[in-house]
């Protein structure tokens, strides 16, 4: 079997939902293409996040160098840092990495969206729980970034949640106005208002 048949491989998430074919994104002339989140993010030490590791595009054999180099730097972070490893030991390898040229970069609202679908670029949602604490407000939290699919999600999370999933939203709700304030909710209220009129027509 030739190398060409082995390739591409990739790696992704267990919670990403792809909604597209991915097949126009993957470019040989890198041998690995990795994920850019679309804003930077920092860890809870402070350490800054250019790159998540869940989405990742393997080309060909050159890239052993690369997943060598991002395993050791793992395994050396271990003994300095509290998890995640993974994301910042990628962010580290291909900062390391970007400038011989081995290194493509994927737009995160692209192939790993954790803030939903975005009409006309995402591919893939990345369901990724955006803080709660508890399961059923996980549940909610990433059925929510799904909800333009035609699958009626407030019955899914309804159906496993029960009575809490109406005190869930209401608590959800709340963390958001006290955050974004109330021409938030006044704004996400007469949306609603206007789609729930567009859909009786």
């Amino acid at each position: 079997m030739s190398e060409s048949s082995n390739f591409p491989i990739i790696l992704a998430d267990s919670d990403l939902v792809f909604l597209s074919d991915i097949t126009d994104l993957i470019n040989p002339q890198f041998c690995v293409q990795v994920t850019k989140r679309s804003k930077t993010q920092f860890r809870p030490d402070g350490k800054e996040l250019d790159y998540i590791a869940s989405f990742l595009v393997v080309n060909s054999t050159e890239a052993l160098d690369y997943l060598t180099r991002w395993s050791e730097t793992m395994g050396n972070l271990v003994k300095t840092l509290e998890p995640p490893f993974e994301s910042y030991a990628q962010h580290l390898t291909t900062l390391e990495f970007l400038p011989n040229g081995s290194v493509g970069e994927l737009d995160e609202d692209v192939v790993a969206c954790d803030r939903g679908y975005l009409t006309g670029k995402t591919l893939a949602v990345h369901l990724k729980s955006m803080g709660p604490s508890n399961h059923r407000e996980i549940l909610l939290s990433r059925l929510r970034k799904v909800q333009h699919l035609r699958i009626d999600m407030n019955a899914i999370a309804r159906k496993y949640l029960g009575w809490r999933y109406d005190v869930l939203r209401a608590r959800a709700v709340i963390r958001r106005t006290r955050r974004k304030g109330l021409s938030w909710l006044l704004g996400a209220t007469l949306t609603k208002r206007a789609d729930a009129v567009a859909n009786e027509k």
